[in-house]
């Protein structure tokens, strides 16, 4: 007797059955014995050092006869993925693919044959081949296999034929046993080679020739096509036996097997909440000539004219109403960026979307059609290359394990300039207007202030100025950066640019983007 015992240490068994399609959401349980000879072969194939040849031979010949098994209850369900077809970056065609499989959980597999015996040198084999065996099905199907030492082993899978005929009848593919095959190729043979003979005298007869037989030739080419013996076929690559028309694999054959009552269940679709509107859409640019965090501002206008257009005009994105009014509120910042552990570096490599509010339907549809930012001439030719990829739509939580501007902290230290949206105030005679606190009313620190408070954050315990930007690791005026759009023809009432560190009397949410252009990428905050 010989019993393979086999785990899933993933918990899932992934295997399509061969006459039917992926899509189909079919789950081969259990699997099939002509399916484990032919991993057994490619395991030598690739990973059989230690293993003779005649061994692995003599061990495929072994476990030809029908296997019983015992089955661990199980679950079929599917997952349905959309898998992009990029072919170029404008191309966003998708293929809708089921993944069905079998939940196995901890459960255990067995193959038993109870007429096979192998002495010490195949079971070695054996065993090192089943160590080595990494899956079974498709690669997301690990196993974990080994000779099992039991003396009578439980049963509850066998051939319909000596089953009890209660359960659930499966059809499995199993293999002919080397004496049958040698019979089937015989009678195969004979059969195509009388359908070679009878199309070429058909042919001959409709063109008013005289019918001739096969020649040597082309008997050769028929006994090629059919493997000399059962080791051989279970060689036969799935493409070499679609391109020669086999209906199923040579020297297969298909058994009915009886499933036992309880071990086969189908998990029904769980019905999912609607979910919050996502606020966070994430990108990565990559550039012929890279974007530096000096032209921040540049870069997220170009990006804000391209999702205006893609959206059609969604107030999300121009922050106006049909009349072209200004709304009450924020629309999309557009907040260029360094990766999380870069954020204060020079190149941009990444970029944020971020609307409070959430995006439709809509403006997500926008924000996965942005592809590139190329500017075309007149003449059809590009002036800008850019290309866009989506790294992911979703919340905050959606991107939480990243320490970037989608963070919590209570200090936040600028990137990019701040801005004032306002102009410093004097007094008739040339003297500084003062608030409450003695502080310059107009002024920077005044401005940043006013806008913190309008906007609704906790209390400001500290605010410090900082005279230079550090980039890259080198120390920048505030002035080296874009101050202002590109497309827009006024001019910010004040020009000037401004760094801080803000720190509050408690954590507050990233995005931090405050003044003039604070949609475009001027105005943000890093936490400190």
């Amino acid at each position: 007797m010989l019993v393979i015992e086999m785990g899933f240490p993933g918990g899932r068994y992934h295997a399509t059955p061969w006459d039917k399609h992926v899509n189909e959401g079919a789950v081969e349980w259990p699997p099939s014995p002509w399916r484990f000879l032919r991993a057994l072969i490619a395991t030598w194939y690739t990973k059989g050092e230690g293993v003779d040849f005649d061994s692995l031979r003599a061990i495929v010949h072994k476990l030809a006869p029908l296997p019983e098994f015992y089955l661990p209850q199980v679950t079929t369900s599917s997952t349905c993925h959309f898998m992009p077809l990029y072919r170029s970056p404008l191309d966003d065609k998708t293929a809708n693919v089921y993944d069905a499989f079998a939940h196995v959980g901890e459960g255990k597999l067995r193959f038993i044959w109870r007429d096979v015996t192998l002495d010490d040198r195949d079971k070695e084999a054996l065993n090192i081949l089943l160590s080595r065996m990494g899956y079974l099905g498709r690669a997301e199907s690990w196993i974990d296999a080994i000779i099992a030492d039991v003396d009578d082993p439980e049963v509850n899978c066998r051939p319909s034929a000596t089953a009890s005929g209660n359960g659930e009848r499966v059809a499995t593919m199993c293999c002919l046993s080397p004496e049958d095959y040698d019979s089937w190729r015989e009678s195969t043979i004979a059969a195509l080679v009388k359908q070679k003979a009878d199309e070429k005298k058909a042919k001959a007869l409709k063109a008013g020739k005289e019918a001739k037989g096969l020649s040597a030739k082309d008997r050769k080419n028929i006994e090629a096509n059919v493997p000399p013996t059962l080791f051989d076929a279970l060689q036969v690559d799935t493409a070499e036996m679609r391109a020669a028309g086999w209906p199923r694999p040579p020297g297969s054959r298909w058994v009915s097997y009886e499933l036992p009552g309880s071990s086969l269940s189908t998990a029904h679709a769980a019905r999912v909440k609607e979910s919050k509107r996502p606020t966070v859409a994430r990108y990565k640019i990559r550039s012929k000539v890279p974007w530096t965090i000096f032209d921040a501002v540049a870069l997220g206008d170009l990006i804000h004219t391209r999702l205006v257009w893609l959206s059609d005009g969604s107030s999300t994105f121009t922050g106006c109403d049909d009349e072209r009014q200004p709304l009450k509120g924020d629309h999309a910042m557009i907040l260029s960026h360094g990766i999380a552990s870069q954020i204060g570096g020079m190149r941009i490599t990444d970029i944020t979307v971020f609307n409070k509010d959430g995006f439709s339907a809509r403006d997500e549809a926008a924000l996965r059609s942005l592809r590139d930012l190329d500017e075309y001439g007149r003449k059809g030719k590009k002036e800008i290359d850019n290309e866009v990829i989506l790294i992911g739509i979703g919340n905050a939580e959606t991107f939480s394990s990243e320490r970037g501007v989608i963070a919590r902290s209570d200090k936040w230290v600028s990137i990019t300039p701040f801005v004032p949206t306002r102009c410093p105030k004097y007094t008739r005679a040339g003297e500084p207007k003062l608030d409450e606190n003695g502080r310059h009313i107009g002024s920077a620190e005044h401005e940043l202030r006013r806008l913190l408070e309008a906007e609704g954050y906790p209390e400001v315990k500290r605010i410090t100025p900082i005279p230079r930007a550090t980039v890259g690791g080198s120390s920048r005026s505030w002035l080296s950066f874009k101050r202002r759009r590109s497309s827009e023809h006024r001019k910010p009432l004040n020009d000037a640019g401004f760094g801080f560190e803000i720190e509050f009397a408690e954590p507050v949410e990233g995005p931090l983007a405050l003044g003039y252009g604070r949609n475009y990428g001027l105005g943000l905050f890093r936490p400190g």
